[in-house]
């Protein structure tokens, strides 16, 4: 048979604190986890900043044509399947090589059209490695990285702020069974 104690008085106060020690530990645990995965996708942004400008500084301009589409298609967790669409394009160097690549932003609906010309970053080095030069390819990716982690590293700021005002057992009453 399972004893049961029932605290009183001092006791009753001696337990209700390690109650909220412990609460203000599981809080601050949570927060704490929020905010280093916050920092992670910081740092992830500038990474993906530092790359995005070193590809502009370093890689050569051309202009190019859009040959086609490649259909990609994503199911999301219910079944329902969308369809977006990627730029095909081709490029050609002063040394006569034609390069294709397929552009890394897809959308429905597709933001380019075939045979429209667009602009190209290739690598001299090895001009297989290109994208269409725009805005969106070239800071998409470092902007979404940077406004997800300032929002969860201030989620994560706030949860421990808020754990360190815990200080009566009212704000664990409704959570805790006596």
């Amino acid at each position: 048979m399972l004893a049961s104690k029932c605290y009183q008085g001092p006791e009753l106060r001696q337990w209700q604190a390690g109650m909220i020690n412990l609460e203000k530990l599981k809080r601050s645990l949570f927060g704490l986890v929020f905010t280093v995965a916050g920092v992670g996708l910081l740092v992830g942004s500038y990474l993906a900043y530092s790359r995005e400008r070193s590809r502009l500084k370093h890689w050569a301009p051309t202009v190019g044509v859009v040959t086609g589409m490649q259909e990609r298609k994503s199911q999301d967790s219910e079944g329902s399947t969308s369809v977006t669409f990627a730029p095909i394009v081709e490029f050609t160097l002063p040394s006569g090589e034609t390069y294709r690549f397929t552009g890394s932003i897809a959308s429905n609906p597709p933001a380019y059209s075939v045979d429209e010309p667009v602009r190209v970053l290739y690598n001299p080095r090895r001009p297989s490695e290109a994208d269409i030069d725009s805005p969106m390819t070239h800071w998409f990716g470092p902007l979404a990285l940077l406004g997800m982690g300032i929002v969860i590293s201030l989620a994560g700021v706030s949860i421990i702020r808020r754990a360190k005002q815990i200080s009566t057992g009212t704000e664990i009453s409704a959570s805790t069974k006596f």
